[in-house]
């Protein structure tokens, strides 16, 4: 099961979408309760745009795996991606309590920012940076990254992320 999923996780960072689709289509006829499987397929459908289908592909993986945070994390990031916000949160904070990580405290301080809840923002960041702050910076850098060159961002959205940004690693 773990060489399913790392060979899913490499097509998947190499863009190959469609073969990352296939394989955890085979993966889920063999079986269907397999929910790596379903975050998989997930993760793949919303790599080729199809965000509707990812969202069910993982409530299926949540509901199999409902102990698993990459389940929850995995629907997190694509209703972040919606700018479902208020949705992001609270399955960013499912994955936090699962399997606390600088990464996911981060990223529920980026929702609660996107909610406009800056002392809650400030309050998890700075529990994330206690865990690690190293960790904390690169996934900042990752995060600005990805967010800033994403093209249906619009401008005034990315500098006004950006600064609020820099403010909370500041004030954490």
């Amino acid at each position: 099961m773990a060489d399913f999923v790392s060979e899913c996780q490499r097509l998947l960072s190499e863009g190959k979408y469609s073969e990352a689709l296939s394989l955890s289509e085979k993966q889920l006829e063999e079986k269907p309760e397999y929910d790596a499987a379903w975050r998989m397929n997930g993760l793949a459908l919303q790599g080729l745009g199809r965000t509707e289908e990812a969202a069910e592909r993982f409530r299926k993986a949540i509901s199999y795996g409902k102990s698993d945070a990459n389940n929850h994390h995995a629907y997190a990031a694509l209703m972040f991606n919606m700018k479902r916000f208020e949705d992001a949160l609270l399955l960013f904070e499912a994955a936090e309590t699962l399997d606390p990580t600088p990464e996911r405290l981060f990223m529920v301080a980026i929702a609660d920012l996107m909610l406009g809840r800056r002392l809650d923002a400030v309050l998890a960041m700075k529990e994330a940076i206690a865990m690690n702050k190293e960790m904390v910076a690169a996934t900042a850098r990752s995060f600005s990254e990805k967010y800033l060159q994403d093209n249906s961002v619009q401008e005034e959205d990315k500098k006004a992320l950006r600064a609020q940004l820099d403010r909370l690693m500041r004030s954490a």
